[in-house]
């Protein structure tokens, strides 16, 4: 058995959607891990997606992760301001 070997790809334009055959579906525009197979290799030569690697790759899943992390903060800060007005509701 051979082993399955995994590339960062995202689209090269924002408003190309580009089809993920593996998920039956569109590559997410900030991109995501994929099996590099000829499917891949071919969209990379179209033009289709860009293969993001080394510390490009780093720099962008770091962002990635910060972004995930404040909108886990936030929607925390929205869960307890609704429940706090849930249970003090203001008089009028």
């Amino acid at each position: 058995m051979s082993e399955v070997i995994k590339i960062f790809v995202k689209p090269a334009k924002e408003e190309v959607l580009v089809r993920n055959p593996e998920r039956n579906r569109h590559l997410k525009v900030a991109g995501e891990f994929v099996t590099k197979d000829a499917y891949w290799f071919r969209r990379i030569q179209d033009g289709d997606v860009n293969e993001i690697k080394g510390d490009a790759l780093k720099a962008l899943l770091k962002k990635i992760a910060d972004a995930k992390a404040k909108a886990k903060k936030e929607a925390k800060v929205i869960e307890e301001a609704s429940a706090k007005t849930a249970t003090n509701p203001e008089k009028n």
